[in-house]
């Protein structure tokens, strides 16, 4: 099964929503630090491994995040992270 597109909205260095499309023969990730190439890989790691991002990979300041990945078949594997509100 191949990977076609990653969606990564408010995950560490991703603000807002980005869509990263995926090449079917090679696809290489470069990049200054922080720039967010570890989480594009923990992205698609959530196929195997549920727990690869969790509630601290949120952005700073954000409420919520998510990750949204696209099969070559057209399904979607998607997974959304919320921060409890304070209590007042």
């Amino acid at each position: 099964m191949w990977v076609s597109n990653v969606t990564i909205e408010n995950i560490k260095a991703f603000e807002e929503t980005t869509e990263i499309a995926l090449d079917r023969k090679m696809n290489v990730l470069i990049g200054e630090n922080n720039a967010g190439k570890s989480i594009i890989i923990k992205a698609i790691s959530l196929l195997q491994y549920p727990g690869s991002l969790s509630l601290t990979d949120i952005r700073y300041g954000e409420q919520h995040g998510r990750v949204a990945i696209k099969l070559e078949d057209k399904s979607v594997v998607a997974r959304s992270y919320q921060q409890k509100s304070p209590s007042l």
